[in-house]
């Protein structure tokens, strides 16, 4: 699946009704970091590399393969940027996840973070979080 698709499909999908699913994966404290996870606030600069980086925890019976997916949308609601990372996380187990970004001008823009089974299936295993950014 292209970026594009897989963009397109996240703005008609019905992301913000997925905490009546009951989903085994929780998405927590998400935040702008740097490099060396250090939290930045969310105004940041513009051409500055940082993490959109989240605590992601399975509170499922089972291990839970999953992919961290984070798009990015400038304030006009454009994709800026799509990106995504695997892992795997046994019963009860946790993680931080990151993904870079380094926005290219001032402005606003919105994170939104997915978790998804994969990308074949499209299956969400958690609601999905909002990080809104201001780039200077």
């Amino acid at each position: 699946m292209t970026p594009l698709a897989l963009a397109l499909l996240c703005a008609v999908l019905p992301c913000a009704q997925a905490s009546e699913h009951g989903w085994p994966v929780a998405v927590s404290e998400t935040s702008l970091t740097n490099s060396f996870g250090e939290a930045l606030g969310t105004t940041v600069s513009s051409n500055t590399a940082l993490n959109v980086s989240s605590h992601i925890s399975n509170s499922g019976g089972s291990g839970q393969d999953l992919l961290y997916i984070v798009q990015i949308k400038d304030g006009g609601g454009a994709v800026v940027q799509l990106s995504w990372l695997g892992n795997s996380l046994a019963p009860g187990g946790s993680a931080n996840m990151a993904l870079s970004w380094t926005p290219p001008e001032p402005g606003q823009y919105r994170a939104e973070i997915f978790v998804w089974q994969d990308l074949a299936t499209q299956l969400p295993l958690a609601d999905v979080s909002y990080l809104d950014i201001s780039v200077g």
